[in-house]
Order: structure tokens, then C-alpha cells, then sequence
């Protein structure tokens, strides 16, 4: 998903129970609920456009 620029990862870093410091890429900008469900409508106004295109060159045909 931040691939496709649906969330945002930052540089994080933090202390566990033993002392020990770790570094990561854990904390999320957006909810992944609504990172998905952007996907979701990134992936169906897609296919409707498909839908479109291949609709219109449908009927250029058969109007030939």
C-alpha cells in the first residue's frame, strides 16, 4: 500500500521491556481501513474505465 501512495510509513524507533532500542517502519499515517477501502476505489474507477474504452470501441465497430 505505500506503494501505491495509500499510507505513509515513517522512521520510528523505540525501547522494548529488556532495554533494547529497535528501529522500524510501524507507525501508519491512516487508518488501513481507509488506506483499503481508497484502494478498493482506485481499483473499480479503473475497471470502469476499461469498461468505458472497451465500450466505445465496441460501438465505433459495429457502426462501421
Amino acid at each position: 500500500m505505500e506503494g501505491k501512495q495509500l499510507i505513509a510509513v515513517e522512521s520510528t524507533s523505540y525501547i522494548d521491556n529488556h532495554g533494547m532500542k529497535w528501529n522500524g517502519n510501524n507507525q501508519y499515517t491512516m487508518p488501513i481501513q481507509v488506506a483499503m477501502y481508497r484502494c478498493y476505489q482506485q481499483q473499480m474507477l479503473h475497471l470502469e474505465e476499461q469498461r468505458n474504452r472497451q465500450a466505445g470501441s465496441f460501438r465505433s465497430f459495429r457502426g462501421r
